[in-house]
């Protein structure tokens, strides 16, 4: 077993940071024209990974992010399709309804939201916008000062210009979840959802970043995903695919486990053993569907017990025989590095 690292390095993502980013130097320094002093300046375009599957990618993509930031890198994390409303963290939100951005930050799970900077506690909210409405019934607190039109929204007072910094961004999904009256002196409705930004806006904020994640496909906690026709979501700009799976599935019933099983060959009550995850994870009908020659690597997420280990390397060895290479994590960090 190669020496523990972090996630970054186990799946060789500063080696596609590196090397994207020597490339990228190379065009500038080979471009001698004459004309290139009179070119506008190519928009910054930061690495995009894209996470497919299932089994803990949202616990991913923030430990990935967390990484990035450590590294001085700014790194927008957001979806091309639905994601639960962080906790924790520094958060940006698009009303859609109004066009309005909220940046928020929490710093534990329980605390109300603060704004960027320092800001004062937001006092009680009681002017009846649907926007913060919902976003106290799902157990936030607006703060007071950094929220604004879209078009007139102070980006740089939120993204620094350089340094280590990591931020969730969605739009708020409308409309409220079955159930939710909008009452927020009633009981706790279910977790609000983000989903997709408008492409200018996602274009604005990867203008400010290094790296933007993109979780791409949703598996209702599912640990295993077979996607449908429509998914996943990989947008034009995405260098990286990672496809996740949970380990949590194996010796348990296909039919508990994988996400759109209907549309597989495996029967429901099927164990789900190494074999079946390796055809998950190598599969272009599976979690390599979309990636063409995009850079590819396999997450063995939920890798938590010894039994889940010695599957870890079984699945990894059959992967690696088909020249693809990743790591088995336990609660985001690597156990096994193939």
């Amino acid at each position: 077993m190669k020496k523990e690292s972090g996630v970054l390095a186990a799946l060789g993502l500063e080696e596609w940071l590196e090397t994207d980013t020597l490339e990228r130097e190379n065009e500038d320094a080979g471009d001698d024209s004459r004309l290139s002093s009179l070119r506008p300046p190519r928009p910054h375009s930061p690495f995009v990974i894209a996470l497919v599957g299932g089994g803990g990618k949202t616990t991913l993509m923030n430990t990935i992010g967390r990484e990035l930031a450590e590294t001085d890198r700014r790194v927008l994390l957001t979806t091309s399709t639905h994601i639960a409303l962080p906790e924790t963290g520094n958060v940006l939100i698009l009303d859609p309804e109004r066009n309005r951005l909220e940046y928020l930050r929490r710093e534990e799970p329980g605390e109300r939201f603060f704004g960027g900077g320092g800001l004062e506690q937001a006092p009680a909210l009681g002017d009846g916008n649907s926007s913060r409405r919902d976003l106290l019934a799902a157990g936030c607190t607006v703060p007071a000062g950094i929220s604004g039109p879209v078009d007139d929204f102070p980006f740089l007072n939120v993204i620094p210009a350089s340094g280590g910094f990591v931020f969730t961004a969605g739009a708020l999904e409308t409309p409220l979840p079955a159930g939710d009256k909008g009452d927020v002196l009633g009981s706790v409705p279910p977790q609000r959802k983000l989903t997709a930004l408008p492409e200018p806006l996602y274009s604005r904020l990867k203008s400010l970043v290094d790296v933007a994640v993109v979780e791409a496909d949703g598996a209702k906690r599912h640990p295993l995903k077979v996607p449908a026709a429509h998914e996943p979501v990989i947008w034009p700009d995405v260098s990286a695919v990672l496809g996740v799976a949970g380990l949590s599935a194996l010796g348990r019933p296909v039919g508990e486990t994988l996400f759109r099983r209907e549309l597989s060959a495996w029967d429901g009550d099927q164990i789900v053993t190494a074999e079946l995850i390796a055809e998950l994870l190598s599969s272009p009908q599976g979690a390599r569907k979309q990636v063409r020659s995009l850079e590819y690597r396999a997450v063995l997420n939920q890798c938590d017990t010894e039994e889940q280990l010695q599957a870890a390397k079984e699945i990894g060895a059959m992967l690696q025989s088909q020249g693809i290479h990743g790591a088995a994590l336990s609660w985001g960090q690597p156990r096994w590095i193939f």
